[in-house]
């Protein structure tokens, strides 16, 4: 069965060098029911999954080569690596600090660890920025349409400085609510990335499930064949 296993591995590494990645994440699929507990076949699958964007299978897969091999930094960089391309980089700086806890001598981990947590700033500075910009974006349009009442309309809605005050601080409020309710969506949406996908059947089958599902049926197919 190992034999078969290994067979499934390099079959898949093959599709992965030739991109193509489904094929790739179906031999991998293969090879894991075949040898279940090698840490290649997972790590290779969870490449797979990662260039096709699932990224919540990539990262699972590489838990699982995580906890088969503690010590190898591979497997954290790879969940590090799904996680980033997420742009979830406080979950990669977590995971990598992980790693380094157990290879606190890899260069590679120190490297990406830097990386990750530069990224991680930006990513917070710019999103601390939104509702400041949403401040900034009303108090120029509360200007902009105070400034054409005066100037283009009949009869001014603004005749007064209560009426323009009130007038300005709702749209300043307005724009600063939805700069807030933005930045929740972009963080919301990230992270579902790396979450578990919907159970559509409701009997708590996943998605992978549904590729071993699928890596049968194909084995079934070649057999017919």
């Amino acid at each position: 069965m190992e034999l078969l296993g290994s067979e499934c591995k390099k079959e898949g590494e093959k599709c992965l060098k030739e991109e193509k990645y489904f094929e790739a994440m179906l031999h991998f699929t293969k090879g894991i029911k075949y040898d279940p507990h090698n840490p290649n076949i997972y790590f290779g699958r969870s490449e797979a999954f990662l260039r096709i964007q699932q990224f919540f299978y990539a990262i699972d897969d590489a838990k699982a080569v995580i906890r088969m091999l503690p010590k190898w930094p591979k497997g954290y960089l790879r969940k590090a690596e799904a996680e980033s391309t997420a742009e979830c980089f406080a979950e990669a700086v977590a995971t990598l600090k992980k790693g380094l806890e157990e290879n606190p001598d890899d260069t590679k981990l120190q490297t990406e660890l830097e990386k990750a947590r530069e990224s991680w700033k930006k990513q917070r500075k710019s999103e601390n920025r939104m509702p400041w910009f949403g401040i900034s974006l009303g108090l120029v349009v509360g200007m902009i349409v105070i400034v054409l009442d005066e100037k283009i309309a009949r009869k001014p809605l603004f005749q007064d400085d209560y009426i323009r005050t009130i007038s300005l601080v709702a749209l300043v409020s307005i724009c600063y609510a939805l700069a807030r309710l933005y930045r929740y969506f972009i963080q919301a949406q990230r992270t579902s990335l790396i979450e578990p996908p919907p159970d559509l059947l409701g009997d708590g089958s996943s998605g992978l499930e549904g590729a071993n599902s699928t890596a049968q049926n194909s084995e079934n197919s070649n057999k017919k064949r």
